[in-house]
């Protein structure tokens, strides 16, 4: 389903649109860590080593089965697909996708080494919201408030997470990424002089 939606996907453009409130509450639901209730069943056909226990954003311990991350990477990616071939025809489900995709940016350091590529790509996703939310927004004749927000939200999570990860290059690398794609995304003006200056200085001290 995955593929044959993406390709649809990049056949139809804009014209995906309506296809959207029936694929998004599915992809949604796959990028939550919730506790896999066959991890607590004695004598299942699982082993033990299938599952592991990770503290989700908000601090609360689940069970996931090891698939879980891949499964959620596969889902960003889809995300990504649907941003990148609508853009503009993206706009409604901006907010949405953002609200999914938020505990993927503010995942404690466990769920971070585990979720490395999803996390990745989430990031790159981010900057398509972005681009979706302006150019939705200019199509729409509407002030270009959206992006704007979602370039903050992403400021405010990911730079502070950089200072305190200063020792994982790799991490370092996709955040420094994100960050890149996200200022082009939003464009000139987004930031005013202040909020530059104190992203360098979080950045640089």
């Amino acid at each position: 389903i995955k593929e044959a939606s993406e390709r649809i996907c990049k056949c139809l453009k804009s014209d995906f649109a309506p296809f959207l409130p029936h694929l998004l509450p599915n992809l949604f639901k796959q990028l939550k860590l919730e506790s896999d209730d066959a991890a607590a069943k004695p004598g299942g056909d699982d082993d033990d080593d299938e599952f592991i226990t990770v503290s989700t954003g908000d601090g609360k311990l689940v069970k996931v089965r090891t698939s879980k991350f891949e499964e959620i990477q596969q889902a960003v990616q889809t995300l990504q697909t649907y941003c990148s071939e609508l853009e503009g025809a993206f706009f409604d489900f901006v907010a949405p996708t953002a609200e999914a995709l938020l505990p993927l940016l503010s995942a404690s350091d466990d769920v971070s080494m585990l979720c490395d590529e999803a996390r990745s790509a989430a990031f790159q996703t981010w900057a398509s919201l972005i681009k979706c939310a302006s150019a939705g927004a200019k199509e729409r004749n509407q002030p270009q408030t959206m992006a704007p927000e979602l370039l903050r939200n992403f400021l405010q999570r990911i730079v502070p997470s950089m200072v305190n990860n200063e020792d994982d290059p790799d991490s370092l690398r996709d955040a420094a990424e994100g960050v890149s794609e996200c200022l082009k995304a939003a464009g000139a003006g987004c930031l005013n002089g202040q909020e530059v200056a104190q992203l360098v200085q979080q950045m640089f001290k």
